[in-house]
């Protein structure tokens, strides 16, 4: 902690300087994060929108149950194991698009 007067002006003005830069950065993160929020929620919509229209094939998603599993030191029980069997990919066949109202 400062002891004087001049230790007491030193401190204040490098809190304040201190505080300015935070300021800056979270500002700079918030905008970046907020940048990128958009851009995933905007493809999603993208995504759903060309899915619905038959342009895009939904990914293929296996499911399976397991009823026991683990080894001497773990137990689980009801396990989901759920794997992506085909990535969601473009239909190139034009006669399955279907048209949509914006």
């Amino acid at each position: 902690m400062p002891k004087d007067g001049k230790q007491r002006d030193i401190w204040k003005k490098a809190v304040a300087l201190g505080w300015s830069d935070g300021r800056q950065k979270a500002d700079e993160i918030f905008t970046a994060n907020f940048n990128r929020l958009t851009r995933d929620y905007t493809g999603m919509l993208r995504y759903s929108t060309l899915l619905q229209q038959g342009m895009i094939k939904a990914p293929v998603i296996t499911q399976q149950q397991q009823t026991v599993t683990g080894d001497k030191n773990r137990l689980m029980l009801g396990d989901k194991t759920k794997r992506m069997k085909q990535q969601a990919e473009f239909d190139i066949n034009k006669r399955s698009w279907k048209p949509t109202i914006r």
